[in-house]
């Protein structure tokens, strides 16, 4: 398999980018579940080498997509998730509650890794998992495309269930890169993003500010500008200091033009720890092959 991190990618290019995404995205969804243990085992056991090299590929793909930095598989971390995924395979019913003495097979060390954790889980058995992570609640897949990460550990586990097997699979965050003011935000794949598909089935747009301890929007302004010619001016309220969408009636019907050569969001008035920032973003998510 390709890694991603040692390619490079100008998202500025449209045929860099276009490039990048047929060379490392469409091996991540040949890329099937391999673990090395049982739900009803107390070992955790340990997800294939090469399907964690998937997931990794598939999260440092969209991570590079955003002009972050690639992360690094951690073992120590990756330990830690294995046991938070198996014990959540192991039982079923356990979602988000804290661990306790009651689950099966629990141990204090497999309640501490759950603590620290995220956690999904799918039916699918490929690295479209990360797809589907990336796609959740804002705050926990922000974390996988914060610049203040360096490495990340990833667990997997199955139900095992005859009727419907359910892949269980956990993250923790590693290592952590000096996060500043002028970080600003990070562009999130839209839910339900699919990178061949035309734009007009996006609905939103969201960014998310990853910099700072104190983030102020309220004198927020959204300027976009589409092949190369600019339109009004929005002024945003967010209900989430750190979130900003742009949904799709904002979009100046560019959601309807199969043809969008380039989008350019400008975002200006955030107060990051009172410092004024403007961020500047090009429509790399959409530059992706067969569009």
């Amino acid at each position: 398999m390709a890694l991603v991190h040692a390619d490079t990618v100008n998202v500025y290019k449209r045929a860099s980018v276009q490039r990048f995404y047929n060379r490392h995205f469409p091996q991540g969804d040949k890329a099937h579940f391999r673990w090395q243990g049982s739900a009803d085992s107390p070992v955790p056991g340990a997800m294939s080498a090469s399907f964690s090299a998937a997931m990794l590929n598939r999260l440092n793909y969209y991570r590079m997509m955003s002009g972050v930095p690639p992360m690094a598989l951690d073992p120590n971390a990756s330990a830690q998730a294995q046991l938070c995924a198996h014990l959540h395979a192991s039982n079923p019913d356990f979602r988000f509650d804290e661990a306790d003495p009651s689950l099966r097979f629990y141990t204090r060390e497999a309640a501490t890794a759950c603590s620290i954790c995220d956690t999904f889980w799918q039916v699918a058995d490929t690295a479209y998992v990360i797809n589907y992570w990336l796609s959740g609640a804002t705050y926990y897949r922000s974390f996988p495309l914060s610049p203040a990460f360096t490495s990340i550990g990833l667990g997997g586990a199955s139900s095992g269930s005859v009727q419907l097997e359910e892949y269980h699979f956990a993250a923790t965050f590693a290592g952590n890169a000096p996060l500043q003011s002028r970080d600003g935000f990070v562009a999130l794949p839209p839910p339900g993003y699919v990178p061949t598909e035309a734009f007009a089935q996006i609905e939103y747009l969201q960014f998310y500010a990853t910099g700072g301890s104190d983030v102020d929007m309220t004198n927020c302004a959204v300027t976009l500008r589409i092949n190369g010619r600019r339109s009004h001016t929005i002024r945003q309220t967010a209900n989430d200091p750190r979130l900003l969408t742009i949904t799709a009636d904002r979009l100046f019907k560019i959601q309807n033009q199969r043809k969008l050569k380039n989008l350019v969001v400008i975002i200006s008035g955030v107060v990051i720890d009172g410092i004024p920032q403007t961020y500047r973003w090009r429509s790399n998510f959409f530059k992706a092959a067969k569009n």
